[in-house]
């Protein structure tokens, strides 16, 4: 292969071989016939050599809610805390997950009482780990840091979430509690891969297993006088939806159906949430309320550029009246 970019990722991980944690770099890449990511391999700076691998890989990213809120501040100072507080990788712990595997690993709504849900949270902090555990730790530790950093925010970017609708920005604790229940309600010591896997995509994370543009940016907004004078009926729509961008001014069309590839000309193609997350258009920027757990433009950039709505690839052949409530 010869890609066309390469990325190093850094990674922190609890393995039988190591003390404490561990932290690696890994290159991978995207491959250029089928852009599915492959991880090339470990990179071993001491010894100017890398382990290979070329294993295929899926890459799993937080909710914008929380990417948005999440600052290489506290990404260190959880990465600094689980470093001093971690122990080694746990047989006991292991067998212990497989034993419970019949029993629920996650916590339950009906635990409301936030002060005893953070103590049984922490307690798992502190039990020697395995591999799973880190990703479940570090992801709890951040939204217990984002509630106590930025509360106000949080509740802001919730407000039409209904757990959070009574919260004030004071019960930080409480805003903690929420924040977990919400995107990793899972207990680090009993929770194995394919569990956690589950739970992510219940919880809305978004699963990338391929990259489905290469070097994409949103394009700046035509005016309407520099459009050709003859125009269909739904061309005019599809222009006037994208002139309501925020530079323009004008709030943007939603009555312009959108274009879907063939991987998502279905329904049931189209991976949903069972709550409504806000993100935000690629080309407009404008915000959008939606279910959707991968979400690439609007309604009418979509259109306008033959984009599929939800991966941003050509679909330019989609013919379909169908507009997302």
């Amino acid at each position: 292969d010869d890609p066309d970019e390469v990325w190093v990722v850094r990674a922190v991980e609890s393995t039988r071989s190591t003390q404490g944690l561990s932290e690696s770099y890994f290159a991978l890449y995207a491959r250029p016939d089928s852009r599915r990511f492959t991880l090339i391999g470990e990179l071993e700076f001491q010894r100017h050599e890398i382990v290979l691998s070329n294993e295929e890989l899926d890459l799993w990213t937080v909710p914008k809610r929380i990417r948005t809120l999440l600052t290489e501040d506290i990404a260190d100072e959880v990465l600094e805390a689980m470093k001093r507080d971690t122990g080694d990788w746990s047989w006991n712990t292991a067998v212990k997950a497989v034993l419970s595997r019949t029993r629920t690993n996650t916590f339950t709504a009906s635990e409301d009482d936030a002060a005893s849900f953070m103590d049984e949270v922490q307690r798992d902090w502190a039990e020697d780990p395995i591999c799973t555990s880190v990703v479940i730790i570090f992801w709890q530790r951040c939204l217990s840091l984002i509630a106590e950093r930025h509360p106000t925010t949080v509740l802001t970017m919730h407000k039409i979430v209904k757990e959070f609708a009574s919260l004030d920005s004071d019960d930080k604790g409480e805003i903690a509690h929420k924040l977990i229940m919400r995107y990793m309600p899972l207990k680090a010591t009993s929770t194995l891969p394919g569990t956690l896997l589950a739970a992510l995509k219940k919880q809305g994370w978004g699963h990338h297993e391929k990259q489905p543009l290469t070097c994409v940016h949103p394009q700046p907004v035509k005016e309407l006088d520099q459009q050709p004078a003859l125009m269909s009926a739904p061309a005019q729509a599809q222009q006037q939806a994208v002139a309501g961008s925020p530079q323009s001014g004008v709030k943007p069309a939603i009555d312009v159906p959108p274009k879907y590839c063939s991987s998502h000309d279905q329904s049931s193609k189209r991976a949903k949430m069972s709550y409504v997350q806000e993100s935000s258009c690629n080309y407009c920027r404008n915000p959008v309320h939606t279910t959707y757990q991968q979400y690439f433009c609007c309604s009418a950039c979509s259109a306008q550029h033959n984009k599929c709505t939800i991966c941003g690839v050509d679909a330019s052949c989609y013919v379909g009246n169908y507009i997302p409530p």
